[in-house]
């Protein structure tokens, strides 16, 4: 009697188990597929999944947020990138940033301070985020991106589209005119 009864809970169990065992067996490719999933739609529900650079994107004005897909295109130093992966535009964009804040505190800090003789990118940015330049939400912001980066560089297996690597830049563009201008 009790083998026919664990033999019942099995059977009532396969699917459940099966679907279990699939999903670890394929959980790095489904994990891959579930980022470019941005809306499921079944009989009048509708799921919309927002990702991080959206998340980011709403806490700025959009008049703030204007940048041509061309424009995102290119390099902070004028060059075409377009032939680089979205990865390595995000890369190249935040180099372009920190070099961008290290170079604008090395100018505003006197030749005899401390922090100026020993000052790096991560220093830079650091003195930037307790120096009070920026407003709490392009401070916000700037910490959201450099997340982002540091995110991406712990799982660089994660899969960057063409559209992510387009709002970072057009937020990274945001925040360098806010730094610089």
């Amino acid at each position: 009697m009790q083998m026919e009864s664990l033999l019942n809970a099995l059977t009532d169990l396969k699917w459940p188990i099966a679907l279990v065992v699939i999903a670890v067996l394929l959980k790095t490719p489904l994990s891959k597929l579930l980022v470019l999933i941005s809306k499921i739609k079944y009989k009048g529900l509708e799921i919309f999944f927002n990702n991080k650079m959206d998340a980011i994107r709403s806490e700025i004005p959009p008049e703030e947020l204007e940048i041509d897909e061309k424009n995102a295109l290119e390099s902070s130093v004028g060059g075409e990138i377009s032939d680089l992966s979205p990865l390595n535009r995000i890369s190249e964009s935040w180099s372009a940033t920190e070099e961008m804040v290290l170079e604008k505190l090395t100018d505003l800090l006197p030749p005899d301070n401390p922090d100026r003789q020993n000052l790096s990118k991560n220093r830079a940015m650091t003195l930037l985020s307790i120096s009070g330049a920026l407003t709490p939400s392009e401070q916000g912001t700037l910490e959201d991106l450099s997340d982002f980066i540091n995110d991406l560089k712990r799982s660089p297996e994660d899969p960057v589209t063409e559209s992510m690597g387009i709002k970072f830049r057009e937020l990274n563009t945001y925040i360098q005119k806010k730094v610089f201008h």
